[in-house]
């Protein structure tokens, strides 16, 4: 697909505000940082890792206790075992997986959006994707599998 693999060099490409003509981009300042974007495969160890390590990070930062994080990483392997997500932004999925124990264990005060803040992803987001580990998983409150 054209969009994967680039514009292949023999063809056109439309010129942007700022770019030179005849095709030649515009000089980069050396100084402006360019993002970076990684893309994380379905299935991959990279996409769990970085899941994991976000959700370490994160509850601890919440104060939830190691036995709460424990769950989390359970339930994050649990519903990817069963559900083979897509992963692009593991920050999501992560999002999700704090949100939902934060609701199984009774967090009070924490929302959908408060948990999207904190790993910069959108509340939207979160909600598709903690609805999806939700269903899922058959989650419940106070769910005895989760639950601390």
């Amino acid at each position: 697909d054209w969009i994967e693999r680039g514009a292949p060099a023999d063809e056109p490409s439309q010129t942007l505000p700022g770019a030179k003509r005849g095709g030649q981009p515009a000089p980069r300042d050396p100084s402006a940082k360019r993002p970076t974007f990684e893309r994380v495969e379905r299935g991959s160890r990279t996409a769990d890792a970085i899941v994991e390590v976000l959700l370490e990070r994160h509850m601890q930062d919440d104060g939830f206790s190691a036995t709460q994080r424990e769950r989390a990483r359970a339930m994050w392997a649990d519903y990817r075992d069963e559900r083979e997500p897509r992963v692009k932004k593991p920050e999501i999925c992560a999002a999700a997986v704090h949100y939902a124990i934060a609701i199984i264990t009774g967090v009070g005060g924490a929302t959908q959006a408060s948990i999207a803040r904190r790993y910069g992803v959108a509340p939207k987001s979160v909600s598709t994707r903690y609805g999806d580990i939700r269903q899922t998983l058959a989650l419940t409150p106070d769910d005895p599998r989760y639950g601390a």
